[in-house]
């Protein structure tokens, strides 16, 4: 006859992990300093600051200190040769490349600023 044989129990669940109690003393995490400069993006922040000083006449706001200026027999060659250039039909917007190609005339910079400073003087002499 066959005989009976009774399964073995399962073995019980293991037992469940107990939440870990947090002291009602913990200590919070460190807050954040709010300051402007701080993070990621303070070299944004410091260029803007920068930029506040300069005023949009171009002179600075703070003192700037000397700058060397160009003679002023290569202002009236530059005068001369934008007069000229514009004559021939030339637009103001070509005229610091232009002559900066020249020789011994000084950085596009320098031309310019010596446009802008000129730039009535230069207009009237192109109407007469």
């Amino acid at each position: 006859e066959p005989v009976a044989v009774a399964a073995a129990p399962a073995p019980p669940p293991p037992p469940a992990a107990a939440p870990v109690p947090t002291p009602a003393h913990a200590p919070a995490p460190p807050a954040r300093p709010a300051t402007k400069d701080s993070g990621r993006h303070a070299h944004a922040h410091a260029r803007t600051d920068a930029r506040k000083g300069a005023r949009r006449d171009g002179k600075q706001a703070h003192g700037g200190g000397a700058r060397a200026r160009t003679s002023p027999e290569k202002e009236k060659t530059v005068v001369a040769d934008a007069i000229r250039l514009l004559g021939w039909g030339r637009e103001w917007h070509e005229l610091p490349d232009l002559i900066g190609r020249m020789a011994d005339r000084p950085p596009a910079a320098e031309i310019r600023r010596i446009l802008r400073d000129h730039k009535p003087a230069i207009e009237k002499q192109l109407k007469t």
